[in-house]
């Protein structure tokens, strides 16, 4: 009996040992089998982004400039020696703020000098004034002759009228004293100082008078920039028809400076020029002056390049890759829409493909 156990159980042990070998066995084959061939290419690897439908407005980008509303050019309205400069160069001035200090000895000499003309034709115009009253009693009475009352009248109106004229002088001297002090006429950014203490400086007119310096404003700024003949048949003209007669209709902008990302700053289309440029095709636009701008951002300046990026057709509702639309000018109110808008995908090689984009419905 205990032999015919041992038997059983070696017997066991053997096909325990056997069954251990198959599934080695198999499981070697199976990652064989599994294993791609040397030098096949490895399969791509394609990014999924989940798809969004929001409405989008194809749109169109131009470049234009920054210009100053008022600029002026500062020159002296009298002549002489410039005695102080306080011109704080590259920086901001207020209206009426000090730049330039003209000799003032010159013109406060020639209005003590017209004072005192003044007084000596108010004294004579007096005594002018009683030789005629004196005239006018006599000639009532016959002790003296017409022709004496008439003198005496005559002489009373051209001291009257000298009086006027001491009167005018004093006026155009404290005139000319204060334009000793040349001051700011307007708020904004002062540019270099073009003639420093001790030099002489002539006055007058516009064309001999002395260029001191420039001063351009900053706040508000207007932004120019060139619309092709397409978009303006297509977008302004028709969502401004009645613009020549006085509507002050108006379309979104937004711009960017060349550091912005995207068009932080909103305004509106407030001008259109009457000619389009035939050697170009374009026509000039401006989007109106934005207050507050130029204080938020002090880097900027006239002259200054911008982005602008406005809508060439209406706006219409698209699925797509979620990024943020940069349509502008809304021309019109779009419709629900499915279609593709633009988007990127990578291959395996890294390289950028773009999908295609359907035109929105109406155009």
């Amino acid at each position: 009996m205990r032999k015919k156990i041992r038997i059983i159980v070696v017997a066991g042990v053997i096909a325990a040992v056997g069954g251990i070998a198959i599934a080695a066995r198999d499981a070697k084959d199976e990652g064989k089998a599994a294993a791609p061939p040397a030098g096949a290419p490895m399969a791509p690897q394609v990014p999924v982004a989940e798809v969004i439908t929001r409405t989008v407005a194809p749109s169109a980008e131009y470049t234009g400039f920054l210009a100053a509303p008022k600029t002026v050019e500062l020159r002296s309205r009298v002549g002489g020696a410039v005695d102080a400069v306080s011109v704080p160069e590259g920086s901001l001035v207020r209206k009426g703020q000090l730049l330039f200090q003209i000799d003032p000895r010159p013109f406060q000499v020639a209005l003590d000098t017209a004072v005192a003309q003044l007084r000596q034709a108010e004294v004579l115009a007096s005594q002018a004034q009683a030789d005629f009253d004196r005239a006018e009693r006599l000639v009532a009475t016959g002790a003296v002759a017409r022709k004496t009352y008439d003198d005496a009248a005559s002489a009373r109106n051209a001291r009257q009228a000298q009086v006027q004229a001491a009167k005018a002088a004093v006026a155009a001297a404290q005139l000319d004293l204060s334009y000793a002090r040349v001051t700011a006429p307007i708020a904004g950014r002062v540019d270099r100082v073009l003639v420093t203490e001790g030099n002489l400086v002539s006055g007058g007119g516009a064309g001999a008078a002395t260029l001191l310096t420039t001063i351009v404003s900053i706040d508000p700024l207007h932004v120019y920039f060139d619309i092709d003949e397409a978009t303006y048949l297509n977008v302004v003209s028709r969502s401004r028809p009645a613009a020549g007669a006085g509507s002050k209709a108006s379309l979104p902008v937004q711009v960017g400076l060349t550091t912005d990302k995207g068009f932080p700053h909103r305004g509106a289309l407030d001008f259109v020029g009457n000619t389009i440029d035939r050697s170009t095709g374009t026509i000039r636009a401006r989007r109106c002056a934005q207050p507050g701008w130029a204080h938020g951002t002090r880097h900027v300046r006239p002259g200054q390049a911008v982005h602008r990026r406005g809508a060439r057709g209406r706006p219409d509702r698209r699925s797509g890759r979620g990024h943020r639309p940069r349509a502008q000018l809304r021309a019109g109110r779009g419709r629900e829409q499915p279609g593709p808008v633009p988007a990127h995908r990578t291959g395996a090689g890294g390289g950028r493909a773009a999908r295609h984009q359907r035109r929105p419905a109406g155009r």
